[in-house]
């Protein structure tokens, strides 16, 4: 009979313990979460690829000399396009995508003959 108790008894104090630990991980994801610079330049690399994908997508933008930066969610065009409205085009289709946090839109219009 005191073998069953003890058994009982560690079983309990390990799934306390158990509970205990987990409920103190929880309180410990307010933290930030810190990546490595690995981990943030595929984060970026994969932002930009999703802003390329999208504007590519893109029936009425000539997207073929836009070049895209992408830093913790922020996005930067540059390059240029050949008329104004594709400027606005471009910068709205890049704010819609998932995980862009802001645009900076550094395009300007392609000369003539150029």
């Amino acid at each position: 009979m005191s073998s069953k108790f003890l058994l009982l008894s560690f079983i309990t104090a390990a799934t306390f313990c158990g509970v205990a630990n987990a409920q103190s991980d929880q309180g410990t994801n307010n933290a930030p979460v810190v990546h490595s610079k690995k981990e943030v330049r595929a984060q970026n690399r994969a932002l930009e690829k999703k802003v390329r994908h999208a504007l590519t997508a893109s029936k009425q933008l000539n997207s073929s000399d836009i070049r895209i930066i992408a830093k913790n969610g922020k996005v930067a065009l540059e390059g240029d396009v050949p008329d104004p409205t594709q400027i606005q085009l471009a910068g709205d289709v890049a704010t819609k995508v998932s995980g862009v946090s802001s645009v900076q839109n550094n395009l300007t219009v392609r000369e003539e003959g150029n």
